[in-house]
């Protein structure tokens, strides 16, 4: 199996699991699991956090061999994202629609910029800290 084979084996893993996350997000917030509201919300930011980590795991993998690369085990989404840009500043993603006309890029989907912020939105919503009142 070639490498390019193997990574896009991997990749087509990778986005099958986060269609499996959005998939149970959906479940969760139409009220369907029987879980308390807040375990709910802190599902779902616990879902989104491992999209922005697929997601970023997804570029990796794109961009080359994942068994030798320093960043073969990380799993911080930002820090995946902040050395691939040092690598290749155009290694993000464009989502794309196929049309008749062709291939039209999308512009509503999440920049690189975004998903680093949410990745870190989220990880402060579910780790607790205490604070004084």
């Amino acid at each position: 199996m070639s490498k390019y084979t193997e990574a896009m084996d991997f990749y087509s893993v990778l986005m099958h699991e986060a269609k499996r996350r959005l998939l149970a997000m959906d479940t969760a917030l139409e009220g369907k699991t029987g879980l308390p509201e807040v375990a709910v919300r802190e599902y779902c930011f616990l879902q989104l956090r491992m999209l922005c980590e697929l997601i970023a795991l997804g570029c990796l993998t794109a961009q080359g061999d994942l068994q030798t690369g320093k960043l073969k085990d990380e799993y911080r989404a930002d820090k995946i994202i902040r050395r691939l840009q040092q690598l290749h500043p155009d290694f993000y993603p464009y989502a794309a629609t196929r049309t008749k006309a062709g291939i039209e890029l999308r512009k509503d989907c999440f920049t690189k910029e975004e998903l680093s912020k949410l990745y870190w939105k989220c990880g402060d919503v579910l780790h607790r800290v205490i604070s004084p009142r």
